[in-house]
């Protein structure tokens, strides 16, 4: 076991120990206060018995019972009956409950607050340790996302040296050289714009755009990508929407949202892509729908945190390294925009939907 997880194992161990040693100190603490208060009593009520017996023999020798009262104020005397007086027995029990319940509050207050501070702790303790395996996951995959491309690029540069080579095969392979290129460029614009997105140093400039022209390098691409994988692709952008957003912002979310969606038909049978855009009263939605491997409905949130990959997150199932996403909410957000996931759950085919705002053409 990595000594980093073995550090989060023990701590988490420590945690609970000093929960548990400070809970039965909090324990016995209130558990002394109630057997003080309950020795005190006893020595009351002798004290008091004491003073009842004195009061009697005071009586025998005569004197009046005004003048025992006046000696010992606690008693009273009811012809010849020698009582404790009645006020002092219910101020004392005012006061033994008084100081029970005051115990009783503080304890609880510092168990609660004991049980609030692990609680903090053990939970960041687990987040850091999701986030450290998401982070590895991350390292595995953005090797694979790097050399992958990198070696079928190389692969198909060293075929094109070959001098025998037929236009038509010299030409497939110019067009993967230049997919795997655009595949590798998609990783490092996202790795950047993640980094950016942390320090708060992505900068957008919005204006009107043609929704359909902007995006009009993303869908061809696209197109390439699903006949080459055997997708079927349905595409509808009118060409009367116009936006609020920045140009190259817009191709990273809209990129990001259909590599996100090839990724999910990869082991579909009878693969299907829909890409539609409609208007709204003051903002453009665009949809994204496939017929891909889904997500657990429960998960919806977690799919746009950075570094998150569905299933075990220690094994890789696949391309992506859990950063398109996030960086698609991320930029929206920033864009004064919002962007939506659904799906009816796992082998069910998934849904994303982005809204830009409304932009009027210009004049």
């Amino acid at each position: 076991m990595p000594t980093k997880r073995r550090t989060t194992r023990f701590l988490s161990i420590g945690l609970g120990v000093l929960l548990i040693i400070s809970a039965a100190q909090v324990a016995w603490w209130m558990l002394d206060q109630w057997r003080f208060i309950a020795l005190v009593e006893e020595r009351a009520d002798r004290s008091d018995q004491e003073q009842v017996r004195a009061a009697e023999r005071l009586l025998e020798l005569g004197e009046t019972p005004s003048a025992v009262e006046r000696v010992l104020p606690a008693i009273r005397v009811d012809g010849r009956r020698v009582i404790v007086d009645p006020q002092r027995d219910t101020a004392q029990a005012d006061e033994r409950w008084h100081r029970l319940n005051q115990y009783g509050w503080e304890g609880g207050f510092f168990l609660l607050v004991l049980l609030g501070a692990v609680s903090v702790v053990a939970r960041a303790v687990q987040q850091d340790a999701v986030l450290r395996r998401r982070q590895e996951n991350f390292l595995a995959a953005a090797s694979h996302e790097l050399k992958s491309p990198l070696a079928t690029a190389l692969l198909a540069a060293e075929g094109l040296q070959r001098h025998d080579l037929a236009p038509e095969e010299r030409g497939v392979k110019t067009s993967r050289i230049v997919r795997n290129l655009l595949r590798l460029e998609s990783m490092i614009s996202n790795l950047l714009d993640t980094v950016r997105l942390g320090e708060g140093r992505f900068v957008l400039r919005p204006a009107a755009l043609h929704l359909q022209e902007a995006l009009a390098p993303v869908m061809r691409n696209l197109e390439d990508n699903c006949g080459e994988a055997g997708v079927d692709l349905s595409v509808d952008l009118p060409g009367d929407l116009w936006v609020m957003a920045d140009d190259e912002a817009l191709r990273a979310v809209m990129r990001n949202l259909l590599d996100n969606a090839l990724e999910a038909l990869l082991e579909t049978e009878q693969p299907r892509l829909s890409v539609d855009a409609t208007r709204g009263a003051h903002d453009v939605s665009v949809v994204v729908r496939d017929n891909g491997c889904g997500f657990d409905p429960d998960d919806v949130d977690l799919l746009f945190e950075k570094f998150y990959r569905p299933g075990d997150e220690l094994r890789r199932g696949g391309s992506g390294a859990g950063l398109g996403l996030h960086i698609a909410r991320e930029v929206v957000v920033l864009s004064d925009g919002g962007i939506t996931a659904t799906s009816p759950g796992h082998g069910h085919g998934a849904t994303f939907e982005v809204r830009w705002p409304l932009a009027a053409p210009p004049s």
